[in-house]
């Protein structure tokens, strides 16, 4: 409704226990993830469906559902959680009725359910498993919050993990990275099979979301791109996007068609009377997020509560194991990255953002820039 793409699913299940149940309004493909539902190893389609729907029904975020569930069981399976602590209820892992027996205690915080309803905290403060630190069974987590996608499973997501270190679990504007790169990353691609080149990457940015020549200048060479600066012209377009009501999945992908600052600009001026330019509209983006940082400062959130979560540090240094051997955290590009390259790429989304690198807050030069002097006083202390 009201969307130029007809983007809701409804699954029905066909067969099984639960035949003639479903769900709506969810991509179910983000359950095939192997940090999600793949990860509970149910048998049959309608068993993933109906854990689902009972989450959405309670108003579950269904990742983290998944992610918990997940963990429990396997923290059980590891000895770490005793039957004395589950009242009774085995857990094993692709087990659907312990699954469900577990998700009535979580829904109506019995027991082991209390701790799983209060959060990753509490399971860490009374079991000692911090799903953050845990590289087997865990879960990437930034400010106590788990993000939306895990990078131990997907090689080019390395934006959006930076993205969400700084933001957990929106999605991103990625300028198309968020897709593998093609055999040659030179070549024009315009861009069959979604493989895309350096060009599309660079034409992206200043066609779609606002950019200038200055700005692909410092991001992009011959070769390669920087990570940590092209995330901030990506977040700024989507701060536009979110404000003006177009759909999540409109900034997400590439071909949408309303993932298009300079037309959207037009549609703005039109509508409103208001003319602006789309440089100014990418400009409001930014302002945005420096409200986001001041309302985070103000709350005491800076500094290393922005460091990448620790799952993905580890991950240059531990191995997955998939089909083709041993997979390290590698980039857009392929290549193998280090703890100091994450960190890196960090250091440069700070710095092309104009905020203080270390405090990761923003500088009073940036907030005077985009005219938000009046909550200069906030930032003050912390930057003396």
């Amino acid at each position: 409704m009201s969307c130029v793409d007809c983007c809701k699913s409804s699954h029905e299940i066909k067969e099984g226990r639960f035949v003639g149940g479903g769900l709506h309004g969810i991509h179910l493909f983000f359950m095939g993830e192997p940090d999600k539902a793949r990860r509970l190893k149910l048998a049959h389609y309608g068993d993933v469906i109906k854990i689902a729907e009972l989450m959405d029904r309670a108003g579950l975020d269904l990742f983290a559902g998944l992610r918990m569930l997940h963990f429990v069981t396997r923290l059980y399976e590891r000895g770490i959680i005793s039957e004395q602590d589950t009242d009774g209820l085995k857990l094993r892992t692709g087990d659907f009725d312990a699954y469900l027996l577990l998700l009535e205690k979580w829904l109506h915080r019995e027991g082991i359910g209390n701790y799983m309803a209060q959060g990753w905290n509490a399971i860490r403060e009374k079991f000692g498993a911090d799903a953050g630190a845990d590289f087997e069974d865990g879960t990437p987590m930034a400010r106590g919050g788990d993000v939306l996608h895990d990078v131990r499973w997907r090689r080019y997501d390395h934006v959006f993990m930076l993205a969400q270190t700084v933001r957990p679990k929106p999605m991103q504007v990625q300028q198309g990275a968020s897709f593998p790169a093609g055999e040659d990353v030179q070549r024009d691609t315009y861009w069959p099979d979604c493989n895309r080149s350096l060009q599309d990457l660079r034409r992206d940015l200043i066609e779609k979301s606002g950019a200038t020549e200055e700005d692909a200048a410092r991001i992009f060479t011959e070769t390669d791109f920087n990570f940590g600066r092209l995330e901030k012209h990506a977040e700024d377009a989507l701060g536009v996007c979110n404000s003006l009501g177009i759909c999540t999945a409109g900034p997400a992908w590439d071909w949408h068609p309303m993932r298009d600052i300079p037309a959207l600009s037009e549609l703005y001026s039109a509508a409103t009377g208001f003319e602006i330019t789309p440089g100014e509209l990418k400009r409001r983006g930014e302002a945005i997020w420096n409200m986001e940082a001041i309302l985070n400062v103000r709350e005491g959130i800076m500094g290393e509560d922005y460091d990448p979560p620790l799952l993905w540090l580890q991950h240059t240094e531990k191995p997955v194991q998939i089909d083709a051997g041993d997979y390290y955290a590698t980039d857009w590009l392929g290549r193998r990255v280090s703890r100091g390259d994450i960190l890196q790429w960090l250091d440069d989304y700070y710095d092309e953002r104009g905020w203080d690198i270390k405090k990761r807050i923003p500088s009073r030069e940036k907030l005077s820039e985009l005219g938000l002097e009046e909550f200069i006083g906030i930032v003050a202390p912390y930057l003396d």
